[in-house]
């Protein structure tokens, strides 16, 4: 059975290449108003020349990832006959270094509004605030569109609570933000804080890995310091920016769940025991991630680990099939 689901899908994604390379055009967004959403962003600021290349090489890999993800609407003839396809993500953005709060409000409105199914990914830099209680109960933000060298003082935050209270946010079912600190904490809503809580107004498991909640959300960030995408990993030739990509790899062309992604990632780029491997960087004990300072921080390293909230065990709309009625 096994083997024939698996012949089944093959047939199918070699059937959504051909229609995404007839109907989609992979350098530009698109907003077609139906399905799913998925949309990118990114800010320069305290970036590195290399960073910004991964960054913009990533994104653009895992974009097309997406876009090549169809729905086949199938004649029930004998044998079944391909008619046509629809992008199963009818709202595919990527605002690599367009950050700001009134375009992220506008798209979680479109989103909310327009699409079933939402997904977003952020790479940046984060702030964060007191809301009167212990650490890490912060109120979290992610930085806006800046130059890599701007002034401190004129970089715009979009904060948690800025997402909160978007109109009806309830349809964002996975959540990447690369980013430091921004998986500190769950959060709540007395006094509100927190990204994961804000994204998803859930209250979601503080380990979706190992321990995922019954909901059909799952947020991905980091406690305290995030990586680079040009950090080598400890594994030779790799990086984190290759470890995002087959991610989303295992995530959207293998169909798996949330956190079979993370396993494979992980072997992908060298780590034998998967997500679990006690030498995984992102996971586990965490790690030291390298800074090249700036931002109020030397050069060095600073302490950090990947978080999973929520469920895991959730997948991203991928192709399929459907019959035409």
């Amino acid at each position: 059975m096994k083997k024939i689901r698996t012949a089944i899908y093959s047939f199918l994604l070699v059937l959504s290449f051909i229609f995404s390379a007839l109907t989609i055009p992979l350098s530009t967004g698109y907003d077609l108003g139906v399905h799913d959403a998925s949309v990118f962003y990114s800010t320069q600021y305290l970036m590195q020349p290399t960073e910004l290349d991964e960054i913009h090489y990533a994104l653009q890999q895992v974009r097309n990832m997406f876009s090549q993800q169809q729905i086949i609407y199938f004649l029930p003839t004998s044998p079944p006959f391909p008619l046509y396809a629809e992008p199963v993500y009818g709202h595919l953005e990527n605002f690599e270094a367009q950050t700001t709060l009134s375009l992220l409000t506008s798209q979680i409105v479109d989103c909310e509004v327009n699409h079933e199914f939402s997904t977003v990914f952020y790479y940046g830099h984060q702030n964060m605030r007191g809301v009167g209680l212990p650490w890490p109960e912060r109120s979290y933000g992610f930085v806006e569109q800046a130059a890599p060298d701007a002034d401190p003082e004129t970089v715009g935050t979009i904060w948690d609570s800025d997402i909160y209270y978007a109109p009806t946010v309830d349809n964002h079912h996975f959540i990447f933000l690369w980013t430091c600190n921004s998986g500190n904490t769950a959060g709540s809503l007395d006094p509100l804080h927190g990204m994961p809580i804000s994204w998803t107004r859930q209250n979601l498991s503080t380990d979706g890995y190992h321990d995922p909640d019954e909901s059909s959300y799952c947020f991905i960030s980091f406690q305290n310091h995030s990586a680079t995408f040009i950090e080598n990993l400890g594994v030779p030739n790799q990086i984190y920016k290759y470890w995002m990509v087959f991610f989303y790899y295992y995530a959207l062309q293998l169909q798996y769940s949330i956190n079979d992604a993370l396993d494979y990632a992980s072997y992908a780029v060298g780590y034998d025991g998967g997500w679990s491997d006690p030498d995984n960087r992102l996971s586990g004990d965490g790690y030291p991630y390298l800074w090249y300072g700036g931002g109020n921080l030397t050069e060095g390293g600073y302490w950090g680990k990947m978080r999973i909230y929520g469920n895991g065990d959730i997948h991203l709309p991928v192709t399929r099939g459907e019959w035409v009625t």
